[in-house]
């Protein structure tokens, strides 16, 4: 989707760190935005910016886990512009990550599923066929991570999480393929947000969270460290121009991070090789023999 002037975005997670650059980087290139968050303080905020760009914005506060809030914004959204060009499925958090899978609290998983994983699905539920449908030019981008591709010790649910973002979005690419739609998976690693305040802060405001931090995913030391790392790491408004860059190419993967991906594929791979091997040469005389006219 080359020309982006005075098309329609839809950004969840649009009140503070990769949602509000990206809303601001599509806002610089014309677009008028709908701008979703959970926080209506950051997404006045987050307006007023976007309205000092010279393009129109909507704001909508929405929980992405609550389906009918999402409902809600792309009924507003339609409502006010007629057609959405651009969805962005960015919204999420970044619990489990410090704790390991026997300490997980199952109130934890559904938080952190509820906001990454169905979040996505929300979005696309209530967005795609009407995207297809106007047969006007779109693209989706879902925000997954570096956690989607790989996997460790510890952060289970978030990984998860991840890994089915990136299936869901490997799906919609094959089913859009050839249509009016784009797709694009967002893959980074350490930013430079507020991710692990804005984590620590929503579990503490839950009633129904164990009171346990570690059992809910949130485990001080180790979040401290994280929250270093991602100080470290590279400027939101570099992966929002990335995003950008990769919705005009129409680029599936947005792999942020220079060598963050090398060796991934070849290493799954490669294990997946030997353990095949292994279980065939151990299973072989109970396996069918291949037929050696056929070879």
């Amino acid at each position: 989707m080359q020309d982006l002037a005075g098309k329609i975005a839809v950004i969840t997670g649009a009140g503070d760190g990769m949602g509000r650059a990206m809303a601001l980087a599509f806002a610089a290139r014309g677009m008028h935005v709908v701008a979703a968050d959970i926080d209506e303080a950051r997404l006045a905020k987050v307006a007023q910016e976007i309205k000092a760009l010279g393009v129109d914005v909507l704001v909508q506060r929405t929980d992405v886990a609550e389906r009918d809030q999402v409902k809600m914004l792309a009924d507003a959204a339609y409502t006010r512009f007629g057609v959405v060009n651009l969805l962005v499925n960015n919204a999420g958090v970044v619990g489990s990550l410090a704790t390991r899978l026997r300490d997980l609290d199952l109130r934890a998983w559904d938080w952190v599923l509820d906001i990454n994983t169905k979040g996505v699905i929300y979005g696309i539920h209530y967005f795609l066929a009407r995207m297809l449908d106007s047969g006007a030019p779109g693209h989706i981008v879902n925000t997954a991570s570096m956690a989607g591709l790989s996997s460790g010790l510890g952060g289970g649910a978030y990984t998860a999480s991840k890994h089915a973002v990136v299936a869901i979005s490997r799906t919609l690419r094959a089913e859009t393929e050839g249509t009016n739609l784009g797709v694009s998976v967002l893959c980074p690693s350490f930013v430079h947000t507020n991710l692990v305040h804005n984590t620590s802060a929503l579990v503490a405001g839950r009633n129904d969270m164990p009171a346990d931090r570690r059992a809910a995913g949130i485990d001080s030391g180790a979040m401290d460290r994280l929250q270093q790392m991602i100080e470290s790491g590279i400027a939101p408004e570099l992966v929002a121009d990335m995003v950008v860059d990769s919705v005009e190419a129409n680029r599936f993967y947005i792999v942020t991070h220079p060598g963050s991906a090398a060796g991934l594929e070849e290493n799954v791979w490669a294990q997946i090789r030997a353990d095949h091997s292994d279980l065939q040469t151990r299973f072989a005389h109970r396996l069918p023999q291949a037929d050696a006219a056929g070879d």
